[in-house]
């Protein structure tokens, strides 16, 4: 199994105490600092002399590195890379050499045995092909990057963590890996590495247990911190230790942070590197844990009785129920070196052990929110998973001029961790890079790097305990698919008709125990429009008929997570190519999507509506050979988006139950809530429709004539009026038609959810002359219960 995490600040538990690290060393020599160590750890020279390396040492070149069954290390070099090796880990610093002038220089390593961690600086900037790590198996080469990895006896694991690429070499093959969060595996020197693969959150979490796990003898023992860790006195006067020093077991304090990152934009000499020589990394603070106030007391056996302090107790996250945390989120993006920042929310599940949550920055008019979800893992925050898109910089032309012009697309990944007795602090660091839409490949736009302090919230008494159980969710989806390069030339619309049939379906299995969603989309391709060339251009016209659609997997082994009904995300993929673009007329599916944007999510939940249903947004992206837009010669790229692509779906009402009711009851149900959607106008342009509302009459006694479902859809923009043909009001849900003048083609599809038909949910579009209207739509039973 290949044993590999994201490891983003560094490694969890070693203490970081970098002020004045680079002014310590008395060897020109030196090559690089220890800035954290934790257990034993020596340096063997190459004739062989022995040493125990401390905070702020000098390393040396050829020195051969070698960590204890609790030891870790973390060393910062001249041109700023970073080199973090875990416990029973062997590391031979072969050669260095960084010439801050000319820009130039060399770092070959080699790993013996154990795990690491290589976090690229100037070197792999300037002259990446310089830098490499070499092991028993294969060598890996870095493009400005960040990855980790793991040496077993002759296997090696591989996880790239984000920048511009790896490479791992041996005499049978190579393989690059340029997709944060994909590794590969190497058995043996005459196999070639294994193509990329995605790690799974087991995969990582097994690998976050050998970077940061418990030392065993500390497990055996079966006692509290408190009980292991001698009590300190408080520094009383004539206190021998120099106020700056800290104990191997304290946290930095904040000073001390903001220090460590002046500190890392000098070289070993003092001299200061230059921006341009300096990772993203190492220009933001780490985050500090919030500490816990001291608890003092007056031992019987303290004569001179003196206050004594405890150790600040380790914090018990619940084993149920809800939690939300509310805060802010601040870093730094490169090349630009710009400073990001805005709020961060957060919800817990602790029964499931996830957590899902977003960002918003508030530095750029341009920017979307941005997505994670992660796993509780103790009292931390693990596998989190960062995603989103957002507008990037203003568009400057028809055609991109440059990479960050247009849309972009967010990735990266991140650690934290709960502090406080209540968990009442929650701090965490992520790191990933944005992606341009616009160019064909999706290329890295810029790194990013921020850090996260957040509050717990109070606690709704509604959620003091969590959901348990699984549920099968049925319900629809529309989506709008735009070409970024011509959003008002080629535009895809997609809606299934049905809940759960065997060609069109959305299905969501939710397991509340495990925290996770499993699902599927299927859905047709509605008819193309024509391009826009006047007012009179009719909407409908067909470049071609039905175009094929789409199948997506949502969630499973993409990657998922669930705290509430209204609280949940998941990743989008699809096995292969999942999507018929236009260069068949048959539908096929021929077209795969790209690494980025693709998810789904919950919409807030002060935007929810009912008990028995939920709402969200989904995105995806795909690239397509050129089609007919006449704008390029390059290939499409398409985003499928917010706000235009919504899903809605619940727990199903029993068809027994609602084949009971029909046309043997007198009983009418009004259906009052909302609902969601967007107006393509007749020169194509799409705008979302405002404050919409459901409002429908179901006479389930008259189930098989006309008329059975009417109403109305009603937004600021547009009524659309609802009148259902016969005998479509069945146990399975109902149809119904838009009746509105001038409407060309119409569809509302709609199902009940709640165990007596309390809710309902669907989808719906309309074609008139010079509109098209196209959302979902959703109600709860106010006149129930259903007799």
């Amino acid at each position: 199994m290949i044993r590999l995490l994201f490891l983003i600040a560094a490694l969890a538990g070693i203490l970081f105490d970098v002020a004045g690290a680079f002014a310590v060393s008395p060897d020109s020599a030196a090559i690089a600092t220890v800035v954290a160590v934790r257990g034993q750890v020596t340096a063997t020279t190459p004739h062989g002399v022995v040493r125990t390396l401390v905070i702020k040492g000098p390393v040396f070149e050829e020195d051969i590195l070698r960590t204890g069954k609790q030891g870790r290390i973390q060393l910062l070099f001249r041109d700023a890379s970073i080199i973090s090796l875990a416990s029973d880990t062997e590391m031979i610093l072969a050669e260095y050499h960084w010439d801050q002038e000319a820009k130039t220089g060399k770092m070959k390593t080699r790993v013996k045995e154990g795990t690491f961690r290589v976090m690229g600086g100037a070197l792999t900037k300037f002259v990446p092909q310089n830098f490499t790590t070499e092991t028993p198996t294969a060598t890996i080469g870095i493009r400005g990057s960040m990855y980790a990895g793991t040496v077993r006896g002759n296997s090696l694991s591989v996880v790239f963590q984000g920048g511009k690429g790896i490479d791992i070499t041996n005499a049978a093959g190579t393989v690059a890996i340029t997709t944060p969060g994909f590794g590969s595996q190497v058995s043996s020197t005459d196999q070639p590495p294994s193509p990329p693969k995605k790690l799974s959150g087991a995969e990582l979490g097994i690998f976050n247990e050998t970077m940061t796990g418990t030392p065993p003898e500390e497990k055996q023992t079966g006692k509290s911190d408190q009980e292991k860790t001698p009590m300190k006195k408080k520094r009383e006067v004539g206190d021998k230790t120099p106020a700056g020093k800290k104990e191997m077991n304290e946290a930095p304090s904040a000073s001390s942070t903001a220090l460590a990152s002046e500190m890392a934009l000098k070289d070993l000499s003092g001299q200061e590197l230059g921006v341009d020589s300096v990772p993203p990394q190492l220009t933001t603070a780490l985050p500090v844990p919030v500490p816990v106030p001291p608890v003092l007391y007056e031992p019987k056996d303290n004569p001179d009785n003196l206050p004594v302090i405890l150790p600040p107790a380790v914090p018990v996250p619940p084993r149920d129920g809800i939690s939300g945390y509310k805060g802010t989120f601040k870093g730094i993006s490169t090349p630009d070196l710009g400073a990001i920042g805005g709020d961060f929310l957060m919800e817990v599940n602790w029964h499931s052990g996830k957590a899902v949550g977003g960002m918003k920055d508030q530095t750029t008019p341009y920017g979307g929110p941005v997505f994670f979800f992660g796993t509780v893992k103790d009292a931390n925050l693990t596998d989190i998973h960062i995603f989103g898109s957002d507008a990037g910089d203003p568009p400057s032309s028809t055609i991109p001029t440059s990479l960050t012009d247009g849309v972009s697309l967010l990735s990266g990944a991140g650690t934290g961790g709960f502090a406080g007795t209540q968990v009442e602090s929650f701090t965490a660091s992520a790191t990933g890079g944005e992606y341009s839409l616009r160019i064909p490949g999706t290329p890295l736009v810029s790194q990013w790097e921020v850090t996260v302090s957040a509050a717990r919230g109070p606690q709704d008494p509604l959620d003091l305990t969590s959901l348990k159980g699984t549920s099968l969710w049925s319900g629809f989806a529309v989506g709008v698919s735009e070409n970024v390069n011509g959003p008002d030339v080629e535009r895809k619309l997609f809606m299934n008709t049905v809940a759960d049939g065997i060609d069109e379906e959305f299905i969501l299995a939710i397991d509340r125990d495990l925290g996770t969603i499993t699902g599927r989309f299927k859905a047709p391709q509605l008819n193309r429009m024509s391009t826009a060339t006047s007012s009179t251009t009719t909407l409908g016209s067909v470049i071609g008929s039905n175009f094929g659609g789409l199948e997506l997997e949502i969630g499973g082994s993409h990657g998922s997570a669930y705290v509430l009904d209204d609280a949940m995300m998941a990743i989008i993929g699809c096995s292969g190519n999942c999507i018929n673009d236009d260069s068949t007329s048959t539908p096929v599916f021929n077209v795969g999507l790209t690494p980025y944007g693709n998810y789904l999510v919950t919409e807030v939940p002060e935007r929810q509506f009912s008990d028995y249903v939920s709402w969200g947004h989904w995105e995806i992206t795909h690239q397509e050979p050129d089609g007919p837009d006449m704008v390029d010669t390059v290939d499409d790229m398409y985003h499928t988006h917010v706000p235009y692509s919504l899903w809605i779906a619940g727990q199903r009402t029993p068809a027994s139950f609602v084949d009971s009711l029909l046309n043997k009851t007198t009983f009418v149900g009004h259906y009052s809530g909302r609902a969601q959607g967007q107006v393509i106008d007749s020169m194509n342009h799409a705008s979302p429709l405002t404050n919409g509302r459901t409002n429908l009459a179901i006479d389930f006694g008259q189930a098989s004539v006309v008329s059975a479902v009417t109403g109305a859809l009603s937004f600021d923009e547009v009524t659309l009026s609802i009148n259902s043909a016969a005998s479509l009001l069945t146990g399975q849900g109902f149809k119904a038609s838009i009746v509105n003048p001038g409407v060309i083609d119409s569809a509302v599809n709609g199902v009940f959810y709640g165990p007596t038909v309390n809710a309902i949910g669907g989808n719906f579009q309309a074609e008139l002359s010079t509109q098209r209207y196209l959302g979902i739509f959703g109600g709860n039973l106010v006149n129930g219960p259903a007799r």
